[in-house]
């Protein structure tokens, strides 16, 4: 996760903090350790969308928090939510490029 200075929150609460936040996960673990898949991803209060790195094509998947807040309906896939998914899909590639 990219990190940001607290100081202007804690000075003035109605500061306004990030809307979202980028994670990835590419961590290798020891010989005899069950892998965790590398992913990356963008998270907002409501959305989260994640994209697994390693098979070719990436994996995405798309939750929609407020509603589904154990990630079990993928809506990746789900026409309704295509516009989310582009959107959330550009902030991850914009995250990445600004972060190299």
């Amino acid at each position: 996760m990219q990190g940001v200075n607290l100081q202007p929150l804690l000075r003035d609460a109605a500061t306004r903090g990030r809307e979202d936040w980028y994670y990835e996960h590419v961590y290798t673990p020891e010989p005899g350790r069950r892998p965790i898949p590398k992913s990356e991803g963008v998270r907002t209060e409501r959305w989260k969308y994640i994209r697994y790195t390693e098979p070719h094509p990436p994996v995405e998947q798309l939750f929609d928090l407020a509603a589904d807040p154990q990630e079990e309906k993928d809506l990746a896939h789900d026409p309704t939510h295509a516009k989310t998914l582009r959107t959330l899909r550009d902030r991850c590639a914009d995250y990445r490029r600004s972060l190299q």
